[in-house]
């Protein structure tokens, strides 16, 4: 997986990543930071995590994401 995004980064010559992830997935639990890790060494670009809850709308609401990619948009400019 993390060598996929990776490769998908740079085939798109991707500017930064934006990873979701379910605050219930244990399977998953350390992806984000080994991804982000990667993603910064091997392509030099942040990523933004976002955390949801697939059954609950209210943890990460859509007015909560699109200011996190906001925020996170002006740190790139």
């Amino acid at each position: 997986f993390i060598d996929d995004c990776v490769r998908l980064a740079k085939d798109y010559s991707a500017d930064c990543f934006i990873f979701t992830s379910h605050i219930g997935c244990k399977q998953f639990g350390s992806v984000p930071q080994i991804l982000r890790e990667a993603l910064r060494d091997e392509v030099g670009i942040p990523m933004l995590l976002i955390d949801v809850d697939v059954g609950d709308a209210r943890f990460a609401s859509e007015k909560i994401i699109r200011e996190k990619i906001k925020l996170f948009a002006q740190t790139l400019l």
